[in-house]
């Protein structure tokens, strides 16, 4: 009993952000590099466009499954060890997952404005984005007043 205890100290001492332990200087490079690799592959996997449609047709469903099943336990792996880089891959890769399946919905090439919406919508948050690196109090305002509501909601 002792013993199983201490072994799980130590493997759950491995995801402490702590620079006193032995898998500190690696942590961050396979909380990030690993996820991305394999959400890459499941990316590619998962998508109906490819080189052999007939074969990715054929298991289109199973592949959706698993990027969906894999993308729910990065989340709750991450939310249960705290480890936010798992967590920011995940995110990136669940919108990335989204973006690609709307390109599959083959909507594009039959509305025109459907993609002139789109790159205005892309124009809109790329200004966004430049205003808030460029003053990012309007950001902390933001965030302080959605606090000050969630708190007197509750």
């Amino acid at each position: 009993m002792l013993a199983v205890r201490a072994a799980t100290e130590r493997s759950g001492a491995c995801f402490s952000p702590a620079p006193g332990n032995v898998c500190f200087p690696f942590m961050s490079a396979t909380m990030v590099l690993g996820p991305v690799a394999h959400f890459l592959a499941l990316l590619i996997k998962a998508s109906l466009l490819g080189p052999d449609p007939y074969e990715r047709r054929r298991r289109y469903w199973a592949m959706q499954a698993l990027y969906v099943t894999s993308l729910a336990a990065a989340f709750g792996t991450a939310l249960l060890l705290n480890v936010d880089a798992l967590f920011s891959t995940a995110a990136v890769f669940g919108v990335l997952f989204a973006v690609e399946k709307a390109v599959e919905l083959d909507l594009w090439r039959a509305n025109k404005w459907a993609t002139v919406g789109l790159a205005l919508a892309f124009f809109i948050l790329w200004r966004v984005a430049i205003l808030l690196n460029s003053s990012p109090q309007h950001l902390v305002a933001l965030l302080r007043h959605l606090n000050n509501m969630v708190g007197r909601a509750t």
